[in-house]
């Protein structure tokens, strides 16, 4: 059973990050989320994606469990108060034993620039006894921002069809970094992406 989320809660727990100033033709966000499943180490990963192109980010632990999310910054808009806000989408998976299981997903807005971000807890898909937390801390990224680290806006392809493996291959249109002892991450349609210890990729 999907379980969707309204972003009322998380427009209602920021007061600030006004739209003045926004740009509604940015193309960029970053997103930065704390994850806790049960069973495995909280993870941080963060990525910056391309507004409507949908990303995946992997993360592989050797003898644990370890996640996939699967994301998209739909669009960006200014409400009624002036707050810039990203209507987001994800679907977040544990990994284990070679398995996908799907533990939440969320439809919602988030107030951009707003350091305190956006919490959303649920009971778990597969089972109800479970508790899955996921917060998101939302930036909007400027143009000269992307071109100052990569030298150019870059042309990012799209992600593998999802085959329901864990990880995804290196190589093509995804990167890997190494997240901590027998820890690997892969991404996908992003401009980059970063993990737990701050080490960052970026698709080819």
């Amino acid at each position: 059973m999907k379980r969707f989320f309204l972003g009322v809660l998380a427009l209602m727990l920021s007061t600030g990050a006004l739209g003045q100033g926004f740009d509604p033709s940015a193309k960029y966000v970053q997103l930065s989320f704390t994850i806790d499943i049960p069973q495995m180490e909280q993870a941080t990963p963060s990525a910056t994606l391309v507004v409507g192109q949908p990303a995946r980010l992997s993360n592989a632990v050797e003898g644990g469990v370890g996640y996939r999310l699967d994301v998209l910054a739909k669009r960006l808009i200014v409400d009624q108060k002036g707050r810039a806000l990203a209507e987001l989408e994800w679907a977040l998976f544990s990994s284990e034993n070679g398995k996908l299981v799907l533990k939440s997903e969320t439809q919602t807005l988030v107030v951009a620039n707003d350091d305190a971000g956006a919490t959303f807890s649920t009971t778990a898909v597969d089972d109800e006894k479970d508790l899955v937390q996921v917060k998101v801390v939302t930036r909007i990224v400027p143009d000269s921002e992307i071109i100052a680290k990569l030298g150019e806006l870059p042309k990012v392809a799209p992600c593998p069809a999802s085959d329901g493996i864990p990880s995804m291959p290196k190589g093509g249109s995804c990167c890997q970094v190494g997240c901590g002892p027998g820890q690997v991450m892969t991404c996908c349609g992003a401009i980059w992406c970063c993990c737990n210890a701050g080490a960052c990729c970026s698709p080819p």
